[in-house]
């Protein structure tokens, strides 16, 4: 598909997996808002192709998340 159906799908995904992990209290870790700009479309450079993430460029949102969290 196309990249603004993923991200919604990807945001449908994330919200749906949050709110079951909110539901058990079992901490949620996300960093889906930081891979789309406001309007909700791709930051392409946070990938290494069309689909996977850079792990260089995207390590620090989830050291960051973890740690908002209390898990890191």
């Amino acid at each position: 598909g196309t990249s603004a159906l993923r991200n919604k799908i990807s945001k449908r995904w994330d919200d749906f997996h949050g709110s079951l992990c909110g539901a058990q209290q079992i901490p949620y870790i996300s960093i889906y808002e930081n891979l789309v700009d406001e309007n909700g479309k791709t930051k392409e450079n946070l990938f290494s192709d069309f689909i996977h993430l850079s792990y260089d460029k995207t390590i620090d949102f989830w050291i960051k998340s973890f740690k908002k969290a209390g898990l890191l």
